[in-house]
């Protein structure tokens, strides 16, 4: 896939054309041409409130520790929500 580029002509590499693609997936996000992401960002904020919503049990029992409750946000929920970020379109607003 091309960003940003004006060029049209076709990139060889050992004397083999690469296809021109509109997107691509990459660490588990789709990069497409067009939209810069924002499906993608959906997409994995999704993931994140569902494995949020998979701890629910343990984010309301009394008997776990608050420091616990962190350590385990941190590990299973955080990761999720950042996995793949290196492909993230940074934008201004």
């Amino acid at each position: 896939m091309r960003m940003n580029t004006r060029s049209d002509q076709k990139l060889k590499v050992n004397n083999e054309n690469l296809e021109d693609v509109d997107y691509y997936t990459y660490l588990g996000s789709k990069i497409k041409k067009s939209e810069g992401g924002s499906e993608d960002t959906k997409h994995g904020l999704t993931k994140t409130l569902a494995s949020f919503k998979k701890l629910s049990k343990i984010w309301y029992q009394m008997n776990v520790l608050r420091r616990t409750e962190i350590l385990l946000y941190k590990s299973l929920v955080s990761s999720v929500l950042l996995y793949g970020c290196k492909t993230w379109k940074p934008n201004t607003t």
